[in-house]
């Protein structure tokens, strides 16, 4: 199975490398998709498409999937963490980028 953060990852570098090529809300859309092929139905999955809907920009997007690599390095792990509060990431918090985890 592809790893959605890998593939979001990739898209959003050729859409740094190539910025008058797309438009943030089409950039958000891709991201959103690729997520909800393997994250669909998890609890964790509104908090991060929340973030994601909040962000203002592709390298907003860009640390927002850095971030959610980092908290959940494979996809597995993702299933596992169900005691995540729905609150915006990209909000107050204590983490990275306003993030906090709930950890």
């Amino acid at each position: 199975m592809p790893d959605p953060l890998q593939i979001s990852t990739e898209y959003l570098e050729l859409c740094l490398a190539f910025p008058t090529t797309t438009k943030l809300s089409w950039v958000k859309e891709h991201i959103e998709r690729f997520l909800l092929f393997q994250w669909k139905g998890r609890h964790q999955t509104l908090r991060f498409l929340k973030a994601l809907r909040a962000c203002d920009s592709v390298e907003g997007i860009t640390e927002l999937v850095r971030f959610a690599r980092r908290e959940f390095p494979n996809i597995g792990d993702v299933a596992r963490v169900s005691h995540i509060e729905r609150e915006e990431l990209c909000g107050g918090g204590d983490g990275e980028m306003g993030v906090d985890i709930g950890r």
